[in-house]
């Protein structure tokens, strides 16, 4: 719920600086990339290891 109404407040937001066209397609990137962010975002801090070394 709070995510809908922080993608709610950054949609509003940015109708007001730019044109854009299709606002609720707008909103629903906004709300996926945040869900993304808040859902992914704690696993990949868990790997300390940088994958260019790999297992060779």
């Amino acid at each position: 719920m709070d995510l809908a109404i922080q993608a709610l407040h950054i949609s509003v937001q940015a109708t007001k600086r730019k044109n854009i066209r299709n606002i609720p397609g707008y909103f629903d990137g906004v709300l996926r990339e945040l869900i993304d962010k808040a859902l992914f975002g704690e696993i990949f801090k868990e790997y300390d290891t940088p994958i260019e070394g790999g297992f060779w």
